[in-house]
């Protein structure tokens, strides 16, 4: 059986230096300070994400 594509599960099972590495090479969320959340804790992520 398939899944549908979630971006909070794929933000939430993608550790958070390959996300910042992905966003800094693509110019996008660049103010936004991955070290500062914890692995599982997006919903900031999710907000920056949303706001773009």
């Amino acid at each position: 059986m398939t899944r549908h594509y979630s971006t909070r599960d794929f933000f939430r099972n993608t550790p958070n230096a390959l996300l910042a590495r992905y966003f800094a090479a693509h110019e996008v969320l660049q103010e936004f300070d991955f070290a500062a959340i914890k692995e599982t804790r997006i919903e900031p992520l999710l907000e920056a994400w949303v706001k773009t």
